[in-house]
């Protein structure tokens, strides 16, 4: 919650980001390495996404992962 007040009151720059190795390194560094029980893959059909975003993209990104895999029933 304290974030998005933060974001709420703050003017974001935005810049161009390819979204790719921004997922990637989020994955690998924080799902894949958090989750090692687990058999976790990431697929992606695209390596070229790109988006106007700011690095809570990545804060995004963990949190979309981390609940994938903690609450997959598989």
């Amino acid at each position: 919650m304290r974030r998005l007040e933060t974001i709420q009151k703050e003017e974001l720059e935005l810049k161009t980001l390819n979204v790719y190795p921004l997922f990637a390194s989020c994955a690998i560094d924080a799902v894949k390495t958090r989750y090692t029980e687990k058999e976790v893959e990431i697929r992606s059909e695209s390596r070229d996404v790109i988006v106007r975003g700011n690095e809570l993209l990545e804060q995004v990104f963990y949190n979309i992962l981390d609940n994938a895999v903690k609450y997959n029933s598989l």
